[in-house]
């Protein structure tokens, strides 16, 4: 075979864009980092509690006679499935992985083995949370280390026995009487389990006497009042040598989650918009439903950190719209030129939609510096913008759902002059703690943007700008899209031929990267710090409150 035999044979095959698209222009881990650094221990996977406690009773219980974790998984879900009569709709088991694995043969089954697939996700997911809440963990030598409190986790468990594990099958009836109190919801009557899980996910462990254990003192002298709530953030101009250690992990987990319980107090949301209540409280300090203004006193700091990845959020997500719309005209116009990408809307229109929000004329002339300027005057100079401003990040983000390419084109515009006069007002983040490089800026990171803004503002114009942006966009989403092709990951919305782009596959539609708060509510719904009310709306709890007021 001659070597150009080989490079067609290597290139004949058009491959289909399948994989699912996330983090299509690869920009999370830059610009939404701070709740991962704020919420260590929770993902948005760890979103029941009961998951940490089965895994504690398997490292405490099982793993040393090599039991497999998949069987003990599969137990798990048959157990929480003859507890709820095999309902895999049942409200109780929301959140639960392979909750319908039985779905419409339930009933048909008589006896149960352990020969049946899963998809096992926890193992995979809640050993690195373990290790986190210094439960079960692995050092260099791959050796596992078990803690108190792992023992002491394990033992609210002590109602099973660790060999009915090993039995080969299960009638429901063995299921329900070897395995009550096992299922995913019984965590509800499980006094001291949700106490130790309480105390873990504020915070309350330590390694004072040589091993990891609850620390009892500093939560009883918290509950007197006699703990100062310390703070521990990225935006010193040095981090410590100690910034990632398990204490001030705790402290930022645990402000975290006391801002999340000062505003469902303040604001008692709709549990279906609840996000974007929270968004409004970190990033407007106000109510959604009533726009008044919410004091957050000595959580404030941990507010401004949370102020900041929202901005970052709106960030993302404008830039990721900007490339949902590419991909529309690229499917309405196949094999339309890159560069020709803006010039073939309305500019007109564009400047139609602007004018209407800045209710100034808008042109070609029109510099981006000027759109900025007008913002900021329309809001008030030098003042952040709130839900009481002409113009504002939350209606913009609404905004931002539009299918009209001409809207959407200048929605993504006044966006971007919100965020800049904000993030001009905000402290920035310690550069130290980022994987930015300013030796090689990239200009769809937002320092670099906005930097470029601030300097090249007055010569930049609306649709040259927009064209030049689109263009960055398309190259970094091919770049990122080759890059996981590599790992086998299928998920390219357009392939470039000679500065052509042709679409390959159907519209997508993207969504903000904001997945912690859901998890923080479930988590707290289960250890009864919050509850939904008859009318859908999320309370704190009396235990709640009384954790809450010693913050206030």
């Amino acid at each position: 075979m001659q070597f150009t035999d080989a490079v067609s044979i290597a290139w004949s095959e058009r491959v289909p864009s399948s994989s699912m698209l996330r983090d299509a222009l690869g920009l999370w881990s830059h610009h939404i980092f701070l709740d991962a650094e704020h919420t260590s221990g929770i993902t948005s996977v760890t979103r029941r509690a009961r998951y940490y406690t089965i895994w504690a009773y398997y490292y405490q219980h099982l793993f040393k006679d090599n039991f497999d974790s998949y069987d003990f998984e599969k137990i798990f879900i048959l157990a929480s499935l003859a507890h709820n009569n095999g309902d895999c709709n049942s409200p109780n088991l929301r959140h639960m992985y392979n909750n319908q694995k039985f779905s419409g043969t339930w009933d048909d089954i008589k006896t149960f083995n352990l020969n049946f697939d899963i998809i096992g996700f926890g193992r995979t997911y809640y050993n690195r949370q373990l290790e986190v809440f210094r439960c079960a963990w692995a050092d260099e030598l791959d050796l596992i280390h078990i803690s108190p409190i792992n023992k002491k986790l394990a033992e609210t468990l002590s109602f099973l026995e660790p060999n009915d594990f090993k039995r080969i099958e299960f009638r429901k009836e063995d299921l329900r009487e070897y395995f009550d109190g096992f299922s995913i919801d019984q965590i509800a009557h499980n006094s001291a389990e949700k106490e130790i899980l309480s105390k873990l996910f504020f915070g309350f462990f330590s390694e004072k006497r040589g091993s990891w254990d609850i620390d009892d003192e500093e939560f009883e002298a918290y509950m007197q009042g006699n703990v100062d709530l310390d703070f521990i953030d990225r935006l010193a101009e040095m981090p410590s040598p100690e910034y990632y250690t398990i204490r001030q992990q705790n402290l930022r987990r645990r402000n975290t989650l006391f801002l999340f319980l000062k505003i469902i107090s303040e604001t008692s949301p709709p549990i279906g918009e609840m996000q974007r209540y929270l968004w409004d409280a970190v990033y407007f300090n106000q109510n959604h439903e009533t726009k008044d203004e919410i004091s957050f006193g000595r959580l404030d700091q941990i507010r401004h950190c949370w102020e900041q990845h929202q901005l970052r959020v709106y960030y993302v997500f404008a830039l990721e719209k900007l490339l949902e719309d590419i991909h529309l005209i690229v499917i309405e116009n196949a094999g339309i030129l890159k560069s020709r990408l803006i010039d073939s809307q309305s500019a007109q229109g564009v400047f139609s939609y602007i004018s209407d929000w800045l209710q100034v004329p808008i042109d070609e002339r029109t510099t981006l510096a000027e759109i900025i300027e007008r913002t900021g005057k329309l809001n008030g100079t030098g003042v952040k913008s709130s839900l009481h401003s002409p113009i504002n990040e939350a209606d913009l983000y609404n905004s931002l759902w539009t299918r009209e390419h001409e809207e959407l084109l200048a929605d993504f515009i006044l966006m971007l002059a919100l965020l800049f006069h904000r993030y001009s007002q905000t402290t920035p983040l310690n550069s130290n703690l980022s994987n930015y490089d300013d030796s090689n800026p990239d200009l769809l990171n937002i320092e670099a943007l906005f930097a470029h803004i601030e300097a090249n503002g007055a010569d930049l114009h609306v649709i040259p700008f927009l064209s030049h942006i689109s263009r960055l966009i398309v190259n970094r989403h091919l770049l990122e899209s080759a890059s996981r092709f590599a790992y086998g990951t299928k998920n390219w919305l357009f392939t470039e031929e000679e500065d052509r782009l042709y679409s390959t596959r159907e519209p997508v539609h993207m969504s903000p990267r904001d997945n912690r708060w859901q998890s923080i509510r479930t988590l707290l719904q289960d250890l009864e710090f919050i509850e939904q009310t008859d009318e859908g709306n999320l309370i704190v709890t009396k235990k709640g409150l009384e954790w809450l007021k010693k913050v206030q």
